[in-house]
């Protein structure tokens, strides 16, 4: 492991710190790179970063202040979680599904979690995701369930070191599984 990587290794907890085009730019080029084909429209606009910022907990990961990852997770409502694991909820359908209550109780959807590809293998996607629950904690928010859905092969590799049990497929034919940490 390069640890003059890690060394250098920044992350930032919500969108505050960022110029919005500068971010969406950065997040829309490393949607890219980890994802392939731009999936979703909406993801590009800077109304959609700002409207999702408020229901969902976002962490960016810095490289002298370069964007190289990210990992945006939703709090779902009962409703959703049961809409995602019987494999009926659609992408456009996700903010109706957002936890907006005051619960300190709640679901937990991985909606992306991305590394540039130069940069993996160094543990930063771990780094993200711990990163973020442990904020979740200190929020005070309480969870037993952390859902997912794997969108690539390198994602595949990343959540099963976490024991995931497959709970049904997305309406894009991906997995969507329940991660244990």
């Amino acid at each position: 492991m390069d640890q003059n990587i890690l060394s250098k290794l920044e992350i930032i907890e919500g969108l505050a710190n960022f110029d919005n085009n500068y971010l969406i730019k950065e997040i829309i080029d490393i949607d890219s790179a980890c994802f392939g084909e731009f999936s979703s429209e909406d993801s590009g606009s800077e109304s959609y970063w700002k409207e999702i910022s408020k229901d969902s907990f976002i962490q960016v990961a810095l490289i002298d202040n370069k964007i190289i990852g990210y990992i945006n997770i939703y709090k779902f409502s009962d409703k959703g979680i049961n809409m995602l694991e019987k494999g009926l909820l659609r992408e456009g359908e996700m903010f109706e599904y957002l936890d907006r209550s005051d619960s300190r109780k709640i679901h937990l959807y991985i909606v992306a979690i991305a590394v540039l590809p130069e940069f993996r293998k160094y543990g930063i996607a771990n780094r993200l995701l711990y990163s973020v629950l442990s904020q979740i904690k200190n929020d005070g928010y309480l969870f037993d369930n952390i859902y997912a859905t794997v969108w690539s092969d390198y994602g595949a590799k990343f959540f099963n070191k976490f024991n995931p049990t497959k709970i049904t497929h997305d309406c894009l034919g991906h997995d969507v599984i329940k991660i244990e940490i």
